[in-house]
């Protein structure tokens, strides 16, 4: 299955741990996501406000990954008549790349559909593809994905496809789980010795 990412996903993912983040984890293992250079831009704009500085380093790391591996294609020049203009960029991304839109802004996208583009809450993505298995329609084989362009590498969302157990959280940097999982492991060490 071909997706295109809300922003509001990339954003909420970054922030809390939640359905966005497996929405992003799912797509990654088993879909292939689709982008365009007016989407990226917007993410990268979006991870640089003051607002989301804690949050940066977590969004701007899920972005490059999600640009390795994304399809970029060029939104078409349909409109969609949306409230707000801005996000129409969405749909046209989505109209370009045969893909469904995820994205949790009801307030702007607020019907299933717009011409051949689905729109789907990420909740509804969850429900409706295969979580572990890759199985499902849209699932990419390893081969095919060491042989995309720019997949290769430490540190992208690759290893998430290719079933790296050490690594599962896709928006937190290898370090940064490696050096939780040892604070874990002396953690639990600690709690299971006798007092002195």
């Amino acid at each position: 299955m071909r997706i295109v990412l809300d922003c509001n996903v990339v954003v909420s993912a970054a922030r809390v741990n939640g359905a966005c983040r497996d929405v992003i984890a799912r797509a990654v293992r088993q879909h292939e996501i689709v982008l365009s250079k007016p989407i990226l831009s917007e993410y990268e704009a979006v991870a640089r406000r003051p607002r989301l500085a804690r949050y940066r380093e977590t969004m701007e790391f899920a972005i490059r990954s999600i640009a390795r591996l994304a399809i970029f294609v060029e939104p078409t020049a349909a409109v969609f008549r949306l409230r707000d203009p801005d996000d129409e960029v969405y749909l046209a991304t989505a109209d370009a790349g045969e893909a469904t839109l995820i994205s949790g802004n009801t307030r702007d996208f607020t019907r299933p559909r717009y011409g051949s583009v689905e729109v789907w809450s990420p909740r509804v993505f969850l429900d409706r593809t295969t979580s572990a298995d890759g199985a499902g329609s849209g699932a990419m084989s390893p081969d095919k994905i060491r042989r995309m362009p720019g997949s290769g590498g430490d540190g992208d969302l690759v290893s998430l496809r290719d079933n790296d157990r050490r690594w599962t959280d896709p928006l937190q940097p290898r370090e940064s789980q490696e050096s939780a999982s040892l604070r874990r492991g002396r953690h639990s060490n600690r709690s299971t010795d006798p007092d002195p």
